[in-house]
């Protein structure tokens, strides 16, 4: 993606940037609260110094938010929000926060589903997951952390647009809530109890909540800052959701191999991997007709999508 190296590197900067200032105040609210609780308590007690004189406590935990959040990755949402600022014709730097949002939120996701408690998983990434290095506790705290302050950037960036933020704000809690990634998830484990069949048509609504509502989110952003219309706004919706289950079936190809076996994976259904290779294609070819359709309704000229296209070669393509 090497298109969007510059755009890549100024996000990465900018979400560095608002960690920092999150810690920073963060640090500074709970030492400002400490100081006034010493203030008003009874002179006879003895100040042990506690979070006012030390905020190195926190270091483990901010550490623990950074390890995943920059970990790597593909980085496909903040991409694709990105093209779709540019399909739009919307500054991708006023995209910054509601991308850093959705991988943010993204994050969140991957530390939680490593738990114990979900997956137990050891690596991600070819690291050891967040919880091998820093523990069950402060790992969920790092998940939830990254959960909430999703929202507090896009309170803090967005404030001034009014409706708009109304609409990224409920857009963001539709796609990683439950109508989105967190019902896909709930739809994933129940799998694991037996109760429930893995049939494909299962298979397709887990890929399409748990990975493709959250990509979809991430087109929704530039289109709510574009203010599109309900109908406009409902074709990039459905963009969004096509190349969400579009990559999660090639994440279902990649690992076809390792998890031919696994009823979890399309697979295990389509019996062999050129099937599922033909099928993908047929996805890719629905997914232009409808960035073509999406092309009228929004009067767009000949080569405007050429991001959103390049994003299908991409995954028809990749290897990881």
């Amino acid at each position: 993606m090497n298109l969007y190296s510059r755009e890549q590197e100024s996000f990465e900067s900018f979400c560095r940037s608002e960690f920092q200032h999150i810690f920073r105040e963060t640090a500074h609210s709970v030492s400002g609260v400490a100081a006034s609780i010493d203030k008003i308590q009874s002179p006879s007690l003895t100040n042990s110094g506690g979070i006012a004189g030390d905020l190195s406590v926190y270091n483990s935990q901010f550490e623990s938010i950074e390890y995943s959040y920059f970990s790597g990755g593909k980085r496909f949402r903040p991409l694709l929000s990105f093209a779709g600022a540019q399909y739009l014709g919307v500054p991708v730097e006023s995209v910054y926060p509601w991308a850093m949002a959705i991988e943010m939120i993204h994050t969140y996701s991957l530390i939680h589903d490593d738990l114990p408690c979900m997956d137990n998983d050891n690596f991600r990434r070819g690291k050891p997951t967040n919880h091998k290095v820093y523990g069950d506790a402060i790992a969920l705290l790092a998940g939830d952390s990254l959960l909430t302050e999703a929202f507090a950037v896009l309170a803090k960036h967005y404030s001034s647009s009014g409706a708009s933020l109304a609409q990224l704000v409920q857009q963001l809690a539709h796609s990683s809530g439950l109508n989105g990634m967190i019902l896909g998830q709930y739809f994933d484990i129940t799998l694991d109890s037996g109760k429930i069949s893995a049939t494909p048509a299962h298979l397709n609504q887990i890929h399409l909540l748990k990975t493709g509502a959250l990509i979809s989110g991430a087109l929704m952003g530039p289109g709510l800052i574009k203010k599109l219309s309900d109908d406009q706004l409902k074709s990039m919706k459905e963009v969004g959701l096509l190349l969400g289950y579009a990559f999660q079936v090639k994440d279902d190809i990649l690992d076809s191999e390792q998890d031919k076996d696994s009823k979890k994976n399309l697979i295990h259904h389509y019996k062999a991997v050129d099937k599922l290779d033909a099928f993908l294609k047929q996805i890719h070819q629905q997914i232009e007709s409808t960035i073509l359709d999406l092309d009228r309704k929004l009067n767009s000229p000949s080569g405007k999508n050429r991001h959103l296209l390049q994003f299908l070669e991409w995954n028809i393509t990749r290897e990881t």
